[in-house]
């Protein structure tokens, strides 16, 4: 294959023009760099040279007003003076400036001191009174109302304070100086104003006139320059333009300048100007008009010198760049001629080489580079044959290592099989040859999990190497089978081949979830024994053989055997600290219910869990007495693994109770003597009543006995109270069955036409013994004071915050007024203590009672049962 020479010139052309654009940018760089810098420096000279005018004329301005600031003060003290007349004069009329003599002060003053002055007086920011007719009823709050703080400072101190000199906002007005001062009562402020014909700064020329000169000759590009007070007066100008000073804009640019205290810089490129405004604020002292006294400067700059500058500079740039193109088009293309010659002879000897005969070498350049890459082409195609020969070699080792792999490998065309080792043979169990086959005929579920991962693979946008995952299947047995299957892609030719690589890792996967569960479960028993460790009671652990796991802390503390002494052993040792021998505890008839109780007289059992009281180490000084639980551990599959037994020392409440039943015993003796011996009186008295009836007595004797006889059945009532009364909460609470106590009250009492219905069933409730005399007293009630009822009915309802018990019937029902009074001691019509001893008998265990019915359709008694203090009975 030969190079065309007409390709290789215009590899010569482009070479050229590709160093014609490389010499083109660096050269365009360079220049532009240059006239970019060039143009910012002489830009930032002008306006440096514009600052330094602001800096001067700042300066200048600070200087200026000192000057006046220290004329000024050479007038303090006739107007101290001034003041002091103004002040005996204010005293003389007894502070009231009705009566002051204005023209008489003013006159004094001046024949005083010699000069022109004006007194007057200020109220309120309003010139009340004054010597000047045009400054009468003048209201500060509405023409300078930034003063009004100021003259109430002076007001109140009662200060002498000098003003600054002011011509005010009237060019035809006289410079004044002002002084203020508070009078003695801080009622009013004084004022004293010194007139000046003649104002020497300006006669000396020491005034603002003189600066524009001065800054004439400091910069030759000015062309205007005026000078404004903070009323927007021109006071000083000069200019060499038509150029307006007084126009709206100007005012309105030099009135914000001031109030902003801020100066502004405007561009009028039409014009070729720079307008710069200047605020340039004075010495800042305690007068009033200080604020007054500062300026603004207006200062027009001619940008034509700048402007010439700059399009001299931009005609040597264009220069410039016009020679650099020049200049570059020549250098490019010769030298593109000069380097092009010895790569033809290259091109002839790479056309022989790529022809086929890669033992053709590259003949050598007069030019070291070109030597340099002939050197790195011959060495190159050098690589290539040993490549080509070493690719014959690795391709009959990769043969090999593709047929005795262990792994199943296939190459795939789409989803049609081109080889498959003999592993894939064995892997899919057939007898044929595998190449021709379609994947999805062989080992259905491996063969869909591999058409699947093909096509979902090719529907990417970009051909992954490899892809990758775990596929578990069920195998012939039913077991699962982990299996590691790998596709990468391998460019055949035109076309992508896949290489499928099928891996089993059931062993594997399994030994990884068994270690997997033991670190988990050893984990998980090390928090377990961290928890047991901290648990306030003592605690301990075996195992099904009686062997101890655990033994934490607190049980260490209780029986001074360490955990390192008793962990791991079993033959009931354990048990030793607490009964003198080895023999089962109550964690022991958790694990093996078959065993006989032992030394455990009464064990309670809640679901899995039993418990038990018991002494501990009873003959000896020592002994505890013990609240203890246990129960039984289980595995996941429901299978007995060891047991846990908590301890919790509660001897002195064991100690306590017993103190307290005998305490109560003794009492309930005292009180059964005491009420037998007043039975026996009252039994007495109403003997000798009964035998008393046989005597003839008047009216008031009868009522007498009947009296006396009223009172022995009432002590005999509240004598049979307190019997009831003193048997509560004598025993413990016990469940108890709610319809049963209901048909027990009910056999009890006279019903006569009465029908109960008890709608309860399978219903404890858990309530003092006493809870029957409860049902009954409700029940004979309803019947004593129900009226003519006909129906008693029971029932429950949930409520937030438990169940209601609802004993509701259809009589008289009680009123609104009564209903918390029926609770009440010794409200009633009989004995008055039958609710009241049922609502103590149910507050025992927490459970309340109210009345809920309406008056004339019955009574609503609900007794409120919270949670968990009920349950349903199971059978």
């Amino acid at each position: 294959m030969k190079t065309d020479p007409r390709s290789f010139s215009s590899f010569s052309a482009r070479l050229g023009i590709f160093l014609l654009i490389i010499f083109l940018v660096m050269m365009v760089v360079f220049l532009t760099n240059w006239y970019l810098t060039a143009r910012e420096e002489k830009e930032q000279d002008f306006l440096s040279s514009e600052k330094t005018i602001d800096q001067i004329l700042q300066q200048s301005i600070l200087w200026i007003d000192r000057g006046l600031y220290l004329y000024d003060l050479t007038f303090e003290t006739p107007l101290r003076d001034a003041m002091k007349i103004y002040q005996d004069e204010y005293n003389a009329t007894g502070g009231d400036p009705e009566k002051i003599d204005y023209q008489g002060v003013k006159e004094k003053i001046e024949k005083t001191l010699g000069d022109e002055y004006q007194v007057y007086v200020i109220e309120n920011g309003i010139i009340t009174h004054t010597t000047d007719p045009k400054d009468l009823g003048l209201n500060f709050s509405t023409f300078a109302p930034e003063l009004i703080p100021k003259f109430n400072k002076i007001q109140d101190s009662g200060q002498f304070i000098l003003d600054r000199s002011v011509k005010g906002h009237e060019s035809n007005v006289p410079v004044r100086l002002f002084a203020y001062q508070g009078t003695p009562d801080r009622k009013y402020l004084l004022e004293v104003g010194r007139i000046f014909i003649q104002y020497t700064p300006e006669e000396n020329k020491a005034y603002y006139s003189d600066l524009t000169n001065i800054l004439w000759t400091l910069n030759p590009d000015i062309v205007s320059f005026d000078l404004y007070n903070s009323f927007n007066i021109l006071i000083a100008n000069r200019s060499e333009i038509s150029l307006s000073n007084t126009d709206n804009e100007t005012l309105d640019v030099i009135g914000r300048t001031i109030k902003n205290e801020k100066g502004s810089i405007l561009h009028d490129k039409v014009n070729h100007r720079d307008i710069v405004y200047t605020f340039m604020p004075v010495l800042q002292t305690d007068a009033p008009s200080t604020k007054w006294m500062n300026v603004a400067a207006r200062t027009v700059y001619s940008t034509n010198r700048l402007d010439n500058e700059l399009m001299m500079l931009t005609l040597w740039y264009i220069g410039f760049l016009v020679i650099t193109f020049i200049l570059a088009f020549i250098a490019a293309f010769t030298i593109s001629r000069h380097l092009t010659r010895p790569l033809r002879c290259m091109l002839e000897d790479l056309d022989l080489i790529s022809a086929g005969d890669l033992k053709h070498k590259v003949r050598k350049s007069p030019h070291h580079e070109l030597n340099r890459i002939s050197d790195a082409i011959n060495q190159m195609v050098g690589e290539i044959l040993n490549n080509i020969s070493a690719l014959r070699v690795s391709e009959s080792r990769y043969r090999g290592l593709f047929l005795s792999s262990n792994d199943a490998i296939l190459v795939l065309e789409g989803i049609r099989i081109v080889d498959a080792n003999p592993a894939a043979v064995d892997f899919f169990s057939i007898m044929k040859p595998l190449a021709g086959e379609n994947i999805t005929s062989i080992h259905g579920p491996v063969g869909a999990i591999l058409t699947e991962m093909i096509f979902k693979d090719s529907t990417h946008q970009s051909v992954k190497q490899f892809v990758e995952r775990i596929e578990i299947i069920k195998n012939e047995i039913g077991s699962e089978q982990f299996l590691n299957i790998r596709i990468s892609k391998v460019k055949g030719g035109e076309k992508y081949l896949s290489q499928v690589r099928i891996r089993d890792e059931t062993q594997q996967q399994l030994a990884f979830r068994l270690s997997a569960q033991q670190v988990a479960l050893s984990e998980a028993y090390r928090q377990i024994e961290n928890i047991l460790a901290m648990l306030p009671d003592p605690t301990f652990v075996i195992d099904t053989t009686g062997r101890v796991l655990i033994w934490n802390q607190a049980m260490e503390k209780m029986t001074r055997i360490p955990s390192a002494e008793i962990v791991g052993k079993g033959d009931y040792l354990y048990a030793i600290p607490f009964y003198g021998s080895p023999k089962p505890m109550l964690v022991d008839l958790a694990i093996h219910p078959e065993m006989k109780s032992g030394e455990f007289s009464h064990i309670i059992k809640n679901g899995n869990t039993l418990y038990s009281e018991r002494w501990f180490r009873e003959t000896e000084p020592s002994r505890r007495y013990a609240s203890i639980s246990a129960t039984a551990l289980y595995d996941s599959q429901g299978t007995i693994i060891g047991g846990i037994e908590s301890i919790h020392d509660i001897t002195e409440l064991k100690f306590t109770e017993d103190a307290l039943r005998i305490a109560n015993t003794k009492l309930n003796l005292l009180s059964s003597i005491t009420r037998h011996d007043i039975l026996n009186k009252v039994m007495i008295g109403r003997s000798n009543l009964f035998l008393l009836n046989d005597l003839q007595l008047n009216c008031d004797q009868k009522r007498f006995f009947e009296m006396l006889s009223q009172s022995l059945q009432s002590i005999e009532e509240f004598i049979a109270f307190t019997k009831t009364y003193q048997e509560l909460g004598v025993d413990a609470p016990v469940w108890q069955d709610v319809q049963a106590v209901f048909i027990q009250a009910q056999s009890n009492l006279d019903l006569k036409t009465v029908k109960i219905d008890i709608r309860i069933s399978n219903l404890l409730i858990y309530a003092d013994p006493l809870f029957p005399k409860v049902c009954y007293n409700l029940l004979e009630n309803a019947i004593r004071h129900g009226g003519d009822l006909t129906r008693i009915q029971i029932s429950t309802e949930p409520v937030q915050t438990g169940i209601s018990l609802i004993i509701e019937d259809d009589g008289v029902g009680v009123p609104e007024e009564e209903k918390d009074l029926i609770f009440e001691r010794g409200y009633g019509k009989n004995t008055g203590y039958g609710l009241f001893l049922s609502r103590e008998i149910l507050a025992i265990t927490d459970i309340g009672i109210r009345e809920t019915g309406m008056k004339g359709t019955g009574a609503r008694f609900e007794i409120l049962v919270p949670f968990g203090k009920y349950k349903k009975l199971t059978k």
